[in-house]
């Protein structure tokens, strides 16, 4: 009986620590590291230097990179558009929200050429605060699902929503409702 429990606790575990699994505890994001952002057709890529405190967009043609714009600032979640002029930015704590989230917090800002044109606030992804799912230190919003091939970011909330939003102009155009998972 003893050794069934310990296999249990070491299946569960284990269980915990597969990529995708939601564990009940909120491990730390890592440091901030040098990246590069790509575009979906890998004609533009975006290089985010924490060092620098700088993201550089740059046009690439085979091992040629050539600069067009940049920006202050490193960001942890980050989508650059296939035009090279657009990026999403995402929420610093990606798909976690301190517990003293208000529905005006900014979830994702939209960017073009380093200017911010549009943003997306808590409220207008989540439509019931209360459906925010309670991990051990913050709470679950939902997740990015990226910039598609029509050019339009995408997310996933935790009521089931999918949103898709023009890069463009940060304006919303088209919802669907799915299953809320668990």
């Amino acid at each position: 009986m003893k050794t069934t429990r310990v296999r249990f606790v070491v299946f569960m575990g284990l269980l915990t620590c597969l990529p995708g699994s939601r564990a009940s505890a909120d491990t730390p994001l890592p440091p901030p590291q040098r990246k590069d952002v790509w575009c979906g057709s890998h004609h533009y890529c975006a290089v985010m230097d924490p060092r620098l405190r700088l993201t550089t967009v740059y046009k690439v043609d085979g091992d040629t990179r050539k600069k067009l714009w940049a920006m202050p600032g490193w960001y942890r979640t980050a989508f650059l558009a296939d035009d090279g002029e657009h990026i999403v930015i995402g929420h610093e704590g990606v798909n976690l929200l301190p517990l003293s989230v208000e529905d005006s917090d900014i979830l994702a800002y939209f960017v073009r050429k380093g200017e911010v044109i549009a943003f997306v606030t808590l409220s207008d992804l989540i439509e019931d605060k209360s459906s925010l799912r309670r991990t051990a230190s913050h709470y679950l919003w939902g997740e990015y699902l990226g910039i598609d091939e029509d050019c339009r970011f995408r997310v996933k909330t935790v009521e089931g929503r999918r949103l898709w939003f023009d890069v463009q102009t940060g304006k919303q155009v088209l919802s669907a409702v799915t299953a809320a998972p668990p």
